[in-house]
């Protein structure tokens, strides 16, 4: 099973400029720094909206590798993550053959993640 850690770094941008604690979440393959990159760009945002932000790309990548080579497309991937997110992972006989065990979320709560996934598309493509 992959694993999805969430860690704090100083990072720096480059050698002119001065380090910034941020979050950063590390997989199995690595820190993942293409995320990493985006935080330093929206580090002028609130530590509240960072850790949201951070929250919603690690429940993507659980969603991801529960699902692993489940989807075609990065639409229908994107869907069924929304649709999980609104109708929890466990079905009526308390199953859940993704083992997520995931919970419906508040409305809210979903379009603050799906807010934060579209946000995050640029630095994902």
């Amino acid at each position: 099973m992959a694993y999805i850690l969430k860690r704090r770094v100083d990072y720096k941008a480059n050698q002119s400029v001065l380090a910034v604690s941020l979050p950063v979440l590390i997989t199995d393959k690595g820190i993942l720094v293409s995320h990493l990159r985006f935080l330093y760009t929206k580090r002028n945002k609130s530590q509240s909206w960072l850790e949201r932000n951070v929250f919603a790309v690690e429940q993507l990548l659980k969603f991801m590798n529960a699902h692993s080579s489940t989807f075609t497309s990065a639409t229908e991937l994107l869907r069924s993550f929304v649709d999980v997110l609104c109708f929890g992972s466990i079905d009526d006989s308390q199953n859940d053959p993704s083992n997520l065990y995931w919970s419906p979320r508040k409305v809210e709560d979903v379009n603050v993640t799906i807010l934060m996934k579209s946000m995050d598309m640029i630095f994902l493509t």
